[in-house]
C-alpha cells in the first residue's frame, strides 16, 4: 500500500531542506501553488507543511507563506528527544519497547 500523498508531500520537502535544496529563510512554493501542480486539494499540502513546521523544519507566517527555519543544534534536537521521550513513558511504552523501535529504525532487528 502506497503512502498518503501528504505523506509523501511532507517527505519530499524534508528531504529538499536537510538536502540544501531549500535553505534557511527560503520561501517554499505555497500550498495552493503545490496543490495545483499536483492537481490535489490545498488542505492535504497544507498539512503536510504542518506536519514540517510541528517538526521545525519551516516556519509559516499568515498570509506570506511557509519559509526554511534555521537548523536546530544537536543540543535541541537532544533536548526535544528526551522530551518526547518522557511523554513515551507516561503513556506507557515501556524501556523494552522503545528499544525496539530505536533498533527498527536503525536496522538492527535482533
Amino acid at each position: 500500500m502506497s503512502k498518503p500523498i501528504f505523506i509523501r508531500i511532507y517527505e519530499d520537502y524534508k528531504k529538499y531542506i536537510i538536502l540544501g535544496v531549500y535553505k534557511p529563510g527560503d520561501k517554499l512554493p505555497s500550498v495552493r501553488e503545490v496543490a495545483e501542480e499536483k492537481g490535489i486539494n490545498p488542505h492535504t499540502v497544507n498539512r503536510a507543511f504542518m506536519m514540517l513546521e510541528e517538526e521545525g523544519y519551516v516556519k509559516t507566517i499568515f498570509k506570506k507563506g511557509s519559509f526554511v527555519r534555521e537548523r536546530v543544534s544537536e543540543s535541541e534536537v537532544i533536548k526535544q528527544v528526551k522530551k518526547d521521550i518522557k511523554v513515551w513513558k507516561e503513556k506507557g511504552i515501556s524501556e523494552a519497547e522503545l528499544l525496539t523501535y530505536i533498533k527498527e529504525v536503525y536496522g538492527d532487528k535482533k
